[in-house]
């Protein structure tokens, strides 16, 4: 990979990724040649003007990928897919902050076993690049990657209050789906996003340790 900044508040990065894995899309191959290959550059964007990393009070975080598997030097899988992840940070009073979070994943066409994207789990990933690596998003209220799908979306707000000692509480509600890529269109994406989505709520208890960072 290859990254360098832009104004001093965000960043471009270039990658190029190979992988193979074990595919379960044909069991009937065999254990020798059931292994799917991914070839994958990829273009990242990130503006960050967020005045803490982990407890921020104010600022945004936006996050942009597209990735490009490509067919060749064998048996491949080709794709386009674009994420953008998005959220903010602003404090009506002191020590009260609203942070509202949008998670976005779209694809040409049906994703290889090993991009698909996850949803579930209150275990949220601090860095954009690691949730487009392990293409794994938060979901309050179900387990760790609990649906699973070729298009994702969630949207969250979260409401946080300090307290002493750097001690923070944080009420969260979030709302998500997955579409599998063959059945998904736009119009039931706006008709689903709603009605149908998954909908959960947490209450997380977070302390800012000196020389360690976060721990809930």
């Amino acid at each position: 990979s290859l990254a360098h900044h832009i104004l001093k508040i965000g960043k471009i990065s270039y990658l190029f990724r190979l992988e193979h894995y074990r595919s379960n899309q044909d069991p009937e191959i065999g254990p020798l040649k059931n292994y799917q290959g991914i070839r994958t550059v990829s273009l990242r964007t990130e503006f960050d003007t967020y005045d803490n990393r982990h407890f921020p009070t104010r600022g945004y975080n936006i996050f942009n990928a597209v990735d490009f598997g490509l067919d060749i030097i064998g048996k491949h899988d080709a794709y386009v897919e674009y994420t953008l992840t998005s959220a903010s940070a602003w404090s009506p009073f002191k020590g009260h902050t609203v942070l509202p979070a949008l998670y976005l994943s779209t694809a040409n066409t049906a994703l290889p076993d090993a991009v698909k994207n996850y949803l579930g789990g209150a275990t949220e990933l601090t860095l954009n690049d690691e949730i487009v690596f392990y293409n794994s998003f938060p979901l309050y209220g179900f387990s760790e990657q609990a649906f699973t799908g070729d298009y994702l979306m969630v949207g969250r707000l979260a409401y946080r209050i300090a307290f002493p000692g750097k001690t923070f509480l944080f009420f969260t509600f979030n709302m998500g789906e997955t579409w599998p890529g063959p059945l998904f269109t736009w119009p039931r994406f706006a008709r689903e996003i709603v009605s149908q989505s998954h909908k959960g709520a947490g209450l997380t208890l977070a302390v800012d340790v000196p020389f360690l960072g976060p721990a809930s």
